[in-house]
This record gives structure tokens, sequence and C-alpha cells, in this order.
């Protein structure tokens, strides 16, 4: 009789832990409490913020989570996205998430730090007629609201003359309430090339 109350006891405690796991990662999907940071704080070019990407969950690299600390306060979780590059715009207003995960196709997420406003595009900035294994695809802020995709020779990165190939620039616009990812006209397409397009 010992022995089967000794029993019980044991797969309730069993059953208890695994509700609790549950839970937690419940908990953990839902306020990111447990979130381990997957990229150095990144800080905006005036100092006032910083921003980092997240693990979204304990047993799921590629789904994310956004971050934005200004100065001693708690970070605060602002958007769920997938991996990708962090940069900050040259006001420290928006913050630019770009992933790559094909090569030929990325996808961008932008907050706006201000307004507390967030937006998603898919785009292709990808071109025909150069080799993939001799080339990839870099981005950076233009300006204030406009990112530029281009293409950049593996040999020669990082040098002073670096050989690049203009491909995509996009802007950020203000539309309603909301944030739109938009192509912009402002960039030539160099010969053989074709211009990837944003999905509103």
């Amino acid at each position: 009789m010992r022995f089967i109350k000794g029993c019980l006891g044991v797969m309730a405690g069993l059953v208890l832990l695994v509700i609790l796991f549950f839970v937690v990662l419940v908990v953990n999907y839902r306020t990111g409490w447990f979130d381990q940071e997957t990229t150095r704080p990144v800080q905006s070019p005036d100092g006032t913020y910083s921003a980092y990407i997240g693990m979204r969950g304990m047993m799921d690299n590629a789904r994310c989570r956004l971050y934005i600390k200004k100065g001693g306060e708690r970070a605060r979780r602002v958007l769920d996205l997938y991996r990708g590059d962090l940069k900050w715009s040259p006001d420290s207003r928006k913050v630019a998430v770009v992933s790559m995960p094909y090569g030929d196709s990325a996808t961008i997420w932008i907050y706006d730090v201000k307004t507390n406003r967030s937006c998603r595009a898919e785009v292709n900035p990808a071109f025909t007629e150069i080799a993939a294994d001799q080339w990839m695809v870099k981005w950076d802020w233009a300006e204030f609201d406009l990112i530029d995709f281009r293409a950049v020779n593996r040999g020669n990165l990082g040098a002073v003359n670096e050989q690049s190939v203009p491909l995509l620039r996009c802007q950020v616009v203000e539309k309603g309430s909301g944030l739109v990812i938009v192509p912009h006209k402002g960039i030539e397409d160099p010969p053989g090339t074709r211009r990837g397009g944003a999905n509103k």
C-alpha cells in the first residue's frame, strides 16, 4: 500500500513538473520574460536608445522579437520578426531589421520609436547577371527614410574602391496612422539588372 502511494506521489510530482514546464513556455512566448539576446545591443546614433533581437521562446531560433531600450529603462518588446541585420536610421527615429535567408529576397521590418508604428514588406533586390558566389547583397540607410540595397563583389569587400552595383531603393512612408515601404524612384537601374519591388 505504501509502495502504491509512493508511486502515485512521484507520478503526481512529474505531472506537475510537466505542467509547470509548459506554463513557462507559454508565458515566455507571450511576454518574452526569458528571451535571450541573440544580437548585441545596437545604440542609436544620438545615444538615446538601444535595440537588440531576442530569441522568441526556448525551442525556436528562427522566430525572434525586437526589443527597444531607452536609457536605464527596461527593454520593451515591440515587434515579432525573424532573425536579421539591425540598423538605426541616421536620425535615431527608426529601426530597420532586414532578413535575407535566401539571398535573392528580403523581408524588411521598420519600427518608429517616436510613434510606436511599424511595418513590414517583402522585397526582391536580386539581379540576374552576376554570379551569387562572387557577389553578396548588402543594405543600409541612405537617409532618414530611405534604404538602399546593393550588390558587392566579395573580393572587394571593405576595399577603398569597393566594387558595388545599386539594386533597389525603398522608402518608408507615413500613410494614415501607419507606415508603408514603397519602391523609390531615386536610384538608377544599372545595365543588365532588374529592379525588385516592395509589396505593400
